[in-house]
């Protein structure tokens, strides 16, 4: 209602005969209470309904429901970023470091074997391969394949089934093997566009050679080196190795694998979103491999091994073995087994048919004879066979036998090396003439005669 009237319908303004300015002046010099008290004269505030809610504070209820719904969600809240930042803080930081860094192994150059004069026998010659980083590389499978398709144009190769394969075997590796033995200006090429490959990368690493090629026989001492099995790769990967590191299979390779492998080295590098390296962050070199010098004479393991293959050729015999020392010190100068096999074949990645011509063979050239052969002693045990005699008390220095050139044992005849025999002989000149019959009788005696027996 208006304060000057209490009808219902406002004055007009002819009614208080008023210029707009007494208006205002009105209005500007009014009580403020007075001007209230009008307003509200004669009105029931209650019974109208704008007074259950203007003006009005909520109920206590209401107010602790809503107090308790805010503390819940910020207790909650804060419970969250307890449990990320401080008791899994270290799981979450190390999954962030991980999306932000790659980790790349340097490998070692791996030490190179050569013979008492310094001739090179193992050595590493250089090798492009193309490594991928699962967890950098696209999840989407599409993406993925257009990826390697890229890659493989880029790198002449057509195989991509194989890198998705290879994929598959190592998806928990921090790298994995797509290609090896990559032509060297696609290698370079691939470099340089390296920013268009995420999650793949060129490395410089390489494979072994050996001289075994001229000389196979040398294939039983030095072995070869070739790529980690299964079982293999779970017994040394606390070392260090990956998937598709090489490792020694056989004889020197394998035995001095610690000394020869040396100690990779790391570079963590900066990456983006999309796993392209932005700066390096931190560098561990690497430590080349031990280089071995053996007491073995090339040239004289390779002489051997020529002529022992003509006189064989003569010979009614296609296996033997010969072994060479030093007289003074007993170092092994030449240590062959024949027939032998060529140890580059395992590096290079032997085939199937290769593999089982060799298997197959009836003359095994892939045993080691001249050290895992069994053959009879012959005349370099009878000193052994003298000395045991002589402290067992069996023979004294001036006991001697009559060699008429063998003996008799029931229906077998055991000859001696001379026809006719040696005489009347002691152990001086049994030893010195290797007569058999002295050594046959103190060994396993006759009918007048105790030997020492098989014990």
């Amino acid at each position: 209602m208006w304060p000057w009237t209490h009808t219902k319908k406002p004055p007009s303004r002819e009614v208080f005969n008023l210029r707009d300015d007494d208006h205002i002046s009105l209005l500007r010099h009014a009580d403020a209470d007075d001007v209230f008290d009008d307003i509200f004269s004669g009105r029931d505030l209650a019974s109208e309904e704008v007074g259950t809610y203007v003006g009005n504070a909520l109920s206590q209820g209401r107010r602790r429901l809503g107090f308790l719904i805010v503390f819940g969600a910020f207790s909650i809240f804060l419970g969250r970023i307890f449990l990320w930042q401080i008791l899994d803080g270290q799981e979450y930081r190390a999954l962030a470091d991980a999306n932000r860094t790659s980790t790349v192994i340097l490998p070692a150059n791996r030490g190179v074997i050569k013979d008492r004069s310094g001739i090179v026998l193992a050595w590493n010659e250089p090798s492009f391969q193309l490594i991928a980083s699962p967890r950098e590389l696209p999840s989407d499978v599409t993406e993925r394949e257009a990826l390697f398709t890229k890659a493989a144009l880029t790198l002449e190769q057509t195989d991509t089934v194989s890198w998705i394969a290879a994929l598959t075997v190592g998806k928990d590796d921090a790298a994995v093997l797509l290609a090896e033995d990559i032509a060297y200006d696609r290698a370079i090429s691939f470099i340089a566009q390296e920013s268009m490959f995420p999650g793949l990368r060129m490395e410089l690493g390489a494979r072994r050679a050996y001289v075994t090629d001229a000389i196979p026989t040398l294939s039983h001492v030095l072995g070869y080196t070739g790529a980690i099995g299964d079982q293999e790769y779970e017994d040394v990967k606390q070392d260090g190795y990956r998937r598709f590191d090489d490792i020694g299979k056989q004889g020197i390779e394998k035995y001095y694998e610690s000394e020869l492998r040396g100690t990779p080295g790391e570079e963590i590098r900066e990456v983006d979103a999309v796993g392209r390296a932005i700066r390096t962050l931190s560098r561990t070199e690497t430590v080349d491999g031990t280089d071995l010098t053996l007491t073995l004479d090339a040239r004289l393991q390779a002489a051997i091994e020529y002529n022992l293959g003509k006189r064989l050729q003569t010979a009614d015999v296609k296996r033997a073995s010969v072994i060479a020392m030093h007289p003074d010190t007993g170092e092994i100068l030449a240590l062959v087994s024949y027939p032998a096999y060529d140890a580059n074949l395992f590096t290079d990645g032997i085939s199937t048919t290769e593999y089982s011509a060799l298997l197959n063979d009836p003359n095994a050239p892939l045993f080691p004879r001249a050290t895992s052969g069994g053959y009879p002693s012959g005349s370099t045990i009878k000193p052994v066979y003298a000395a045991a005699a002589l402290m067992e008390g069996v023979i004294t220095p001036s006991t001697a036998f009559l060699s008429i050139g063998g003996m008799w044992v029931g229906p077998k005849f055991y000859p001696d090396w001379r026809a006719g025999g040696h005489g009347l002989t002691n152990v001086y000149h049994a030893i010195a003439d290797s007569v058999n019959t002295f050594f046959y009788i103190i060994g396993g005696g006759n009918e007048s005669f105790n030997g020492m027996g098989l014990e």
